[in-house]
């Protein structure tokens, strides 16, 4: 057929030319197809994976293809690929996640050496272990002031909760009272108001007198006069006895009151007294520390001065008698070498000659060192105009391989552009314009399978 041939044709060409050359690489490119005919769309689909990885496969075309009708109308066969390539990553990009690798760790390590809790360069431990032990032994006093200022407040506090409930006690007991004495009075109004509605009061005699006028004689009347008046006397006794017991207990409870926030001053004078005691002795103790300073300071001072006039004594002794004052000729004690000054009478000729020449030996001993030092420095600047030289052509070196490679990988690209463009022209006008024969339906139903 037509698209056999075509591919004969195409695969003989790409085995006679060489395989890095471009017709070579874009034949081997082109035998690595997966798709031969098929639809347009995944004519397409093919096209865009070929040009991801069109660098990937060189396996062997021979020839023959396997279709398959599509749902749209079309045929398609697939042959994968075990190859991919993998984009090579930029020297610049490579360099550059280096380079900011290298930042973040100095950037940690400034951070780990800076931190206050970590360093140890410039620490004072003793200092710092004497500070921690003063705040600790800070804390703890003031920690058992606290305690103590809350065991006292939480006393006081216990005391007044008592006194407030017997207060609420006493309170309750006199509402109790006084609701009962409201009961039984209203008891006794609705008992009068009841004789009020008997009308009692209507019985009157004919001539319009006070006294009741009764059917019978009342027999019992003097014992009932009597029952009352004897019950009225009672009432009465119990509510002045209530009333005495109310006074005697608002008595002992005021006295009780008294005498508890007696206490409770107490209790606050003493532990004044106690805090004032406690820091009178403090102060006093301050005063002696300072006055055992104070006399230390005395007797050093006082000892400062008896060894500085002793010293001086005795260095008026020594100038007294010394052998400057009393003119006594001594050898120096310095060396033979040496002159004393009140005895000198000047140099001899032989001492102003050795002079001049120590003085002529290291003038010229300066000028060597000068010439010395100037051509140190000669010799540093051709160094470093020769390092300087080095370090340019280093860096032009390194621009030129810069350029040949950008240079290398523009021709590589446009190569690879080439290829692409000879591949497409023959997945265009050779591999996707054979049709679709009789021959291909006849290849079905040949075999009893």
């Amino acid at each position: 057929m037509a698209f056999q041939s075509a591919a004969e044709q195409y695969r003989t060409s790409s085995l006679s030319h060489p395989a890095n050359s471009p017709f070579g690489r874009t034949a081997q490119n082109a035998l690595s197809a997966r798709t031969i005919v098929g639809s347009p769309a995944a004519a397409a689909a093919e096209e865009k994976q070929q040009s991801t990885s069109f660098s990937a496969s060189s396996s062997v075309f021979n020839g023959s293809a396997s279709f398959a009708p599509s749902l749209g109308g079309g045929v398609s066969a697939t042959q994968s690929s075990p190859f991919s390539v993998r984009p090579e990553l930029d020297p610049l990009e490579r360099e550059k996640r280096e380079i900011e690798r290298r930042r973040q760790r100095l950037e940690d390590r400034k951070t780990r050496i800076l931190h206050a809790k970590t360093r140890v360069m410039g620490v004072d431990v003793d200092a710092l272990n004497e500070q921690v032990r003063e705040r600790t032994e800070r804390e703890r006093l003031e920690q058992e002031r606290e305690l103590y200022h809350d065991a006292l407040t939480a006393h006081h506090a216990q005391t007044l909760s008592g006194l407030e409930e017997e207060r609420k006690v006493r309170e309750r007991i006199a509402k109790e009272e006084l609701n009962f004495y409201r009961n039984q009075q209203a008891q006794e109004k609705k008992q009068r108001e009841a004789r009020d509605a008997s009308g009692w009061h209507n019985q009157l005699d004919a001539a319009g007198s006070q006294f009741l006028q009764f059917t019978g004689e009342d027999r019992d009347r003097k014992a009932r006069v009597n029952a009352q008046a004897n019950q009225q006397s009672d009432w009465l006794a119990q509510q002045l006895a209530a009333q005495a017991d109310r006074e005697a207990r608002d008595r002992q409870d005021a006295a009780d009151y008294a005498e508890q926030q007696a206490r409770i001053m107490e209790l606050q004078r003493r532990n004044e007294e106690d805090r004032a005691a406690q820091a009178a002795a403090r102060l006093r103790a301050t005063q002696e520390y300072n006055q055992q300073v104070a006399a230390q300071k005395s007797q050093s001072r006082m000892r400062h001065a008896a060894n500085t006039q002793a010293a001086n004594q005795a260095e008026l002794s020594a100038t007294l008698g010394s052998a400057l004052l009393n003119e006594q000729v001594l050898p120096s004690a310095l060396g033979a070498h040496r002159a004393v000054p009140y005895n000198f009478k000047g140099f001899s000729t032989s001492q102003r000659q050795a002079v001049l020449d120590a003085q002529a030996a290291q003038a010229a001993a300066l000028a060597d060192r000068r010439v010395a030092e100037r051509l140190e420095e000669a010799d540093y600047a051709r160094q470093s105009e020769a390092v300087r030289r080095e370090m340019l052509r280093v860096d032009r070196a390194r621009e030129e391989a810069e350029r040949a490679r950008l240079l290398a990988l523009r021709d590589e690209r446009q190569h690879q552009h080439k290829q692409k463009t000879l591949r497409d022209q023959y997945h265009n006008h050779v591999v996707y314009t054979n049709p679709v024969k009789e021959e291909y339906f006849q290849q079905f139903g040949t075999s009893a399978r």
